[in-house]
């Protein structure tokens, strides 16, 4: 993707792609089967509310259920008052919206460059977020800047996925697919956004493992050799 750059005298510049898929790092929660619906809808809890409280994955609306954030409030009081609406499908109990990925709309808090300086704004779709930055249209489906999935086994064991369809929260870039070229320093405005992304892990990791499942991650789309993230699957910056 091209670059756009704030301007002097402290120019920061858009160090980052957005990409046609959400995969291209990817955190995966390996829950066992045998959990009770009251542990399952507290994973769902930790989930929605570490991402409301770190900015990185706030639930805008889920018009199956009739639910707008704007209208209705915060998605975790909904839930409690109104997610009976959404019906138990196996292994997942009624309530848990997040079974049902393509039917909710997130959004998360990103800081980035534009003609002004370094400004941070909500976004839903990727585009919107180039587009702000004043970057060139790409050709890339939408996605929101971090999803979550969940897949669902048969023995009634469950994965929880989180990826990125942006490297925006990422220090070190690709340097846009040509193999010559160094990685691209992308500090400035991943020492902005990465901490709050490294805390929402943070909790979700903790509270994966509590439940007694396995927490891993996995790069996707980058070429060998650049860091994104320590020992532990949180960002580097």
């Amino acid at each position: 993707m091209p670059s756009s750059i704030s301007p002097a005298p402290r120019p920061v510049r858009n160090n980052w792609n957005i990409y046609d898929t959400d995969e291209v790092f990817l955190w995966a929660a390996a829950l066992p089967a045998g959990l009770t619906d009251q542990q399952i809808l507290g994973w769902q809890d930790t989930v929605f509310a570490s991402g409301e409280k770190h900015a990185v994955l706030r639930v805008l609306a889920a018009s199956r259920w009739d639910y707008s954030r704007d209208r209705d409030g915060y998605v975790l009081d909904w839930l409690r008052q109104s997610g009976d609406r959404i019906e138990p499908m196996e292994p997942y109990p009624s309530r848990f919206l997040m079974a049902r990925t393509l039917a909710f709309e997130v959004a998360a808090r990103l800081a980035y460059a534009d003609p002004t300086g370094v400004v941070e704004g909500w976004f839903s779709d990727v585009r919107a977020l180039a587009t702000a930055a004043g970057l060139a249209p790409q050709k890339v489906y939408g996605s929101p800047p971090l999803m979550v999935d969940c897949v669902s086994e048969d023995d009634g064991s469950f994965a929880t996925f989180f990826g990125v369809a942006t490297d925006i929260w990422f220090g070190w870039n690709d340097p846009w697919h040509r193999a010559s070229d160094d990685p691209i320093d992308n500090r400035a405005l991943a020492a902005l956004n990465a901490p709050r992304l490294n805390a929402f892990l943070a909790e979700v990791s903790t509270a994966c493992q509590s439940l007694g499942g396995a927490w891993t991650w996995e790069m996707k789309g980058k070429p060998a050799g650049i860091r994104e993230v320590d020992s532990g699957g949180y960002v580097v910056f």
